[in-house]
């Protein structure tokens, strides 16, 4: 959501990956970082490319949002809304099986649907800091 150097107290600014590459070409300097992009590696993880390089040691805060781990467990809890993904569920066991007890896969899928809608438009209201969509 942000990224935040606190030595000196600026935010630095989101570009993309492309951007820092071409930016360090053809020779690098090194000063305070006033940009990052953040990079995806080869195992999956996220990493965060800094321009232009630090030239000093700098403690640099990133506030963002965790997604939850894979529900792997019927211990795991769910830490969103729990009815959309009741409704979602449901709507696709229908979808698979036919009707069930008169409810059609139609009216099942427009059920989770608007439950879904409902979900973030509430959550939305409450973390208005945290409806930014970005591709990565």
């Amino acid at each position: 959501m942000s990224v935040q150097e606190q030595d000196k107290g600026g935010n630095l600014k989101p570009v993309s990956y492309d951007w820092i590459k071409q930016a360090r070409y053809p020779s690098e300097i090194s000063s305070l970082p006033d940009s990052f992009a953040v990079v995806g590696n080869s195992s999956g993880l996220l990493t965060a490319q800094l321009y232009p390089k630090p030239d000093a040691v700098y403690s640099v805060d990133f506030h963002l949002t965790d997604p939850q781990d894979d529900l792997t467990s019927s211990t795991t809890s769910l830490t969103i809304f729990e009815y959309p993904v009741i409704l979602g569920v449901w709507a696709r066991a229908i979808a698979e099986r036919g009707e069930d007890g008169g409810s059609l896969t139609d009216m099942a899928q427009l059920q989770y649907q608007q439950a879904l809608a409902d979900a973030i438009s509430q959550d939305a209201g409450r973390h208005t800091d945290e409806v930014t969509w970005d591709a990565i």
